[in-house]
């Protein structure tokens, strides 16, 4: 039995380092669908989506990922902007399911709900996608001041490691 790394593909990636300056009118972007009270948002190494307003729900959707008919991983950060009351921001994975959702401080089939904090934060959600084509909604759970950042989205799938015996694909 052999056993090697590779086997995993990148499908959806957006660290939103290309975005140099700060926009505070919203944003529209090729590999996002929607986009509803997105801002950018200067940090000290990059640029960064910011979600909501004071006043209004931030909503993010990726584009449709057709490769996500199985076994994926998502990765993402959250940070809390300011001083906000409310810090709880949910992930909707559409036309697909959850199979653990790390540090999560709840979730259904489909949904994982996340506590922000001062400090950026980078959690995990294994995933499987629905056998259509799978989106990803990061979304304030209030409509005021639950404003947060968003930054170092990626969607990974295949296993990472293929194992072989006698060259015949076992894993």
């Amino acid at each position: 039995v052999y056993s090697q790394g590779g086997g995993t593909s990148t499908i959806f990636s957006d660290d939103f380092a290309d975005l140099t300056a700060v926009n505070t009118t919203g944003v529209s972007r090729d590999n996002w669908q929607t986009l509803t009270k997105v801002y950018v948002e200067a940090s000290p190494n990059n640029c960064q989506f910011k979600l909501s307003s004071g006043s209004a729900k931030g909503i993010a959707t990726t584009v449709l990922m057709s490769e996500l008919t199985g076994a994926g991983t998502l990765t993402f950060d959250l940070q809390l902007y300011g001083t906000d009351a409310n810090k709880n921001v949910v992930v909707t994975i559409n036309n697909g399911t959850i199979t653990t959702a790390s540090s999560a401080t709840s979730s259904t089939s489909n949904t994982a709900t996340y506590t922000t904090s001062s400090t950026k934060t980078t959690h995990t959600i294994a995933l499987n996608g629905g056998g259509t084509a799978t989106s990803i909604t990061f979304a304030a759970v209030t409509t005021s001041n639950n404003r947060f950042y968003l930054d170092n989205v990626s969607v990974v799938i295949g296993s990472g490691n293929k194992t072989t015996n006698g060259g015949v694909a076992i894993g």
